[in-house]
């Protein structure tokens, strides 16, 4: 579902949160957006909203910070 009636965010999905784990210093989550999986890392401050399993977000990010990997992993 990305949001393409918005130009200035082109890159903006919305996701349900399928796991949520506290490393200390992060919060690394992973988002279902339909058969999608998307990983990413939230920092743990007082001013951060953390997410729990089962909500709903809206994910959004620069072209430049994306990295797609293939299913079954990188070959060297």
């Amino acid at each position: 579902m990305v949001n393409e009636n918005d130009p200035a965010r082109p890159n903006t999905v919305q996701a349900v949160i399928e796991r949520a784990v506290y490393t200390g210093d992060i919060v690394q989550y992973e988002a279902r957006v339909d058969n999608w999986s998307i990983k990413f890392e939230q920092a743990t401050t007082e001013t951060l909203t953390s997410f729990g399993v089962g909500n709903t977000v809206t994910l959004s990010w620069k072209a430049e910070d994306t990295f797609v990997f293939p299913k079954d992993g990188v070959s060297a």
